[in-house]
């Protein structure tokens, strides 16, 4: 099972880390925080500040694998993501399981959540903002 799941433009990447830490009791140390210098060498999870050009809506990316998902009981991505928006008062986005990679799901800071589309133009010019 892998996340993928990218928050609202302003999230700062160490706020992400805390949330696993508080929400999933990941170790610290099992999570690496780019820029940064290197935790370990297989962190649990990853999480990365873009600098994405003007207009990205969403620029803080989590990823992770299998070892956290075992970590953390298998929780769904979506289901992972809501908590994590809920608990940080912002958005994401998540490619999710089954859909392809114009449709992702949008997750609100109280975790409302839907399918929605990006502005194809903005993708080919490394920015994610929403179509429509």
């Amino acid at each position: 099972m892998d996340y993928d799941i990218t928050f609202a433009t302003g999230t700062r990447a160490d706020a992400v880390a805390a949330a696993l830490v508080t929400l999933y009791q990941v170790p610290a140390s099992q999570i690496q925080v780019s820029p940064g210098p290197p935790t370990t060498s297989y962190p649990l999870v990853t999480v990365t500040e873009y600098r994405f050009p003007d207009g990205s809506e969403f620029d803080c990316r989590m990823e992770a694998a299998e070892p956290f998902a075992r970590h953390n009981g298998r929780r769904h991505e979506l289901w992972l993501a809501m908590e994590m928006c809920v608990h940080l008062h912002v958005r994401a986005v998540s490619p999710g399981p089954g859909l392809d990679r114009s449709r992702w799901w949008l997750i609100e800071p109280d975790g409302a959540h839907r399918i929605v589309g990006f502005d194809p133009t903005a993708l080919t010019e490394r920015r994610f903002v929403l179509a429509g």
